[in-house]
């Protein structure tokens, strides 16, 4: 099985294995700051004893002052994330409202992080999240796809055949469309679908409802759930499959 098509396959199961409650990550956030958040996390140092009302007024001070350099800002949102009470969860909301630049992604990280730690301390059971590139809503996790023409730009009936199937194909998964655009050679995707469904088997079906109006799709496509892909991107990941 090549190797895309099994990481899929992994990431079905996975999802599929997923416990009856869990938390979608809603916003989008740069899987590479998500990896150096979570990198940080594990093997930064953690309070002795938790902070107390003075300290945490002091965290907050220090991550609104303009004197405190960005390095040390991180440190202290996740320093606060694993506190797990209300009142560090606040400092780290106030403070995602209006981050400095380049903190928006890390703010939002931490006030995930934060949310999970003091749900599970409240529940006393662990709590499970969902994280992608492209973020998700409620039980829904953002994907964008390639759909590859056959033959060039599509004809205009095909452009409302393909966008009709999609929509019906995804409505019946229970998911939403948010955008459709064509181009030279491939159509994009960009949708919201249940967690536990199967993605390549809804855009299949699509594909194959569209082909029995003329057979102008390829079943190959690409899907990500990491980041838009750009035009440009798209032609060199194609360019890699035909090569």
């Amino acid at each position: 099985m090549p190797k895309k098509e099994n990481s899929l396959v992994q990431l079905n199961e996975f999802l599929q294995s997923l416990p009856k409650h869990f938390q979608v990550l809603e916003t989008p956030v740069d899987v590479d700051v998500q990896l150096a958040y979570y990198q940080q996390a594990r093997t930064q140092e953690k309070p002795g004893a938790p902070p107390d009302g003075k300290q945490l007024e002091q965290y907050e001070e220090a991550l609104r002052s303009g004197q405190t350099d960005t390095e040390e800002k991180k440190r202290l949102l996740i320093t606060l994330a694993s506190v797990g009470t209300p009142e560090a969860y606040r400092i780290i909301e106030r403070y995602a409202a209006k981050p400095d630049e380049g903190l928006e992604a890390w703010s939002i990280m931490a006030l995930h992080e934060s949310k999970m730690v003091l749900e599970s301390s409240l529940l006393d059971e662990n709590q499970v999240y969902i994280s992608t590139g492209l973020g998700g809503k409620d039980d829904m996790l953002r994907y964008f796809a390639v759909i590859l023409h056959k033959q060039g730009p599509l004809e205009d009936f095909q452009k409302k055949v393909l966008d009709g199937e999609v929509r019906d194909a995804v409505n019946a998964a229970e998911g939403v469309t948010e955008r459709i655009a064509h181009y030279g050679g491939f159509s994009t995707v960009q949708l919201l679908i249940p967690v536990r469904n199967d993605l390549t088997h809804v855009l299949i079906s699509a594909i194959q409802e569209s082909n029995a109006y003329g057979d102008f799709l390829e079943t190959d496509m690409l899907i990500t759930n990491m980041k838009i892909l750009s035009n440009k991107e798209i032609m060199q990941l194609i360019a890699q499959k035909n090569g």
